[in-house]
C-alpha cells in the first residue's frame, strides 16, 4: 500500500517456496493423462474376438482381467490385437467395462 511503513510480504521465491525438490519429484512422477479413447475403438474392442489362445474367440472385453494383466508384463504384441489389448487394460485397470459395454450398447 503506498504510503504504508509496513514492508510487502515476501514472495515466494523469498521465502524459498518456488523450487521445492520433493514437490518436483512428486509432479514429475504424475501420469499424463490420456486422450479419451475413440469410439470405434470401443466399439472393437467390444466386438473383437481373441484371434488365438486359450480364450481364442473371446471378445477382448471378455477376457479375464488376470490375462491382460499377464500380456501387459509380457509385452502386448504388435498391431491392432495389442492396441486393443492395451486398451482392455486400461478399461479393466480402472473398472470401466460397464461403463464400456453400455456406452458401446447405446451407439456411443
Amino acid at each position: 500500500m503506498p504510503g504504508s511503513d509496513t514492508p510487502d510480504e515476501p514472495t515466494e521465491a523469498e521465502r524459498g517456496l518456488d523450487k521445492d525438490p520433493a514437490l518436483d519429484r512428486i509432479l514429475d512422477r504424475r501420469p499424463t493423462p490420456l486422450a479419451a479413447p475413440d469410439p470405434d475403438e470401443l466399439r472393437a474392442l467390444c466386438s473383437y474376438p481373441m484371434p488365438f489362445g486359450r480364450y481364442k474367440g473371446r471378445v477382448l472385453i471378455d477376457l479375464p482381467e488376470p490375462y491382460v494383466v499377464w500380456w501387459k508384463s509380457k509385452g502386448f504384441p504388435d498391431g491392432k490385437l495389442g492396441h486393443l489389448l492395451a486398451l482392455a487394460y486400461e478399461v479393466k485397470l480402472n473398472g470401466l467395462e460397464g461403463l464400456v459395454r453400455e456406452s458401446v450398447r447405446r451407439g456411443g
